[in-house]
């Protein structure tokens, strides 16, 4: 049987009405989760996308092997069509395009204080990020993607039928890596070096603290570099 006719109408209708998958129950995520993929062709059991907590709101963004399935089964193909860097930001213009349409999409990374393999890696962040958006944007999927979610504070990824926690297990579970690439981000445009994050968390968690890094210490981190960049008027707005 179809995931689309098994997919409740009561889901629908709370989807349609709130634009909020947080409003649908866990089987009723999942089977709209498979109706989703199944509509653009992609494989669901590949996880091409997952749920990202953002403003309150509980939404899909695509990941990385969702845009190479994009590409391909829908014939996408990309180029770069210029560059340029405007101070610190370096920005990517991209076009995807089928056999009689397409879409231009940038995107755009903070170079600040970058140099050698951080800002080489820098710069393929943004050509990806440039690409991914430009398939996006003419395939009409109106969302983020993974390279997006990294630089957005507070945003929360769930795992496709991930289990509720309660807000000590919430604090306490494993940063994830978009939430890891957040706080880098971060720290990078408020003037905190590498050597200076990592000279604190020695301090504070101990000499293994890479081993166990949790989304409450993201948070604490945060803050610390929030405090440290007031006083010395740095704060990145």
């Amino acid at each position: 049987m179809s995931t689309d006719i098994a997919l409740k109408e009561s889901a629908l209708t709370k989807l349609i009405l709130k634009g909020d998958l947080a409003s649908l129950s866990e089987e009723e995520k999942i089977t709209y989760y498979k109706t989703f993929c199944e509509r653009l062709g992609l494989d669901w059991t590949t996880k091409p996308f997952a749920y990202l907590v953002l403003n309150g709101k509980t939404v899909l963004y695509c990941g990385k092997d969702g845009c190479e399935q994009l590409n391909k089964v829908h014939k996408v193909s990309s180029e770069i069509r210029s560059t340029e860097r405007i101070e610190d930001i370096y920005i990517v213009t991209a076009r995807a395009s089928t056999d009689n349409r397409f879409a231009d999409s940038t995107g755009a990374v903070s170079v600040k204080g970058l140099f050698g393999d951080a800002l080489a890696n820098a710069y393929m962040k943004a050509e990806t990020k440039a690409k991914r958006r430009a398939t996006l944007s003419l395939l009409g999927l109106a969302m983020l993607d993974e390279t997006e979610v990294a630089t957005i504070p507070d945003a929360r990824v769930e795992e496709v039928g991930s289990p509720k926690l309660t807000i000590e297990e919430e604090q306490d579970r494993p940063a994830t890596k978009a939430e890891m690439d957040n706080l880098v981000s971060f720290a990078t445009l408020n003037d905190w070096t590498r050597e200076m994050m990592s000279d604190h968390c020695i301090k504070v968690y101990g000499p293994d603290y890479k081993k166990n890094i949790t989304k409450g210490m993201i948070g604490e981190i945060k803050t610390c570099i929030i405090e440290w960049a007031v006083e010395k008027e740095v704060v990145t707005a």
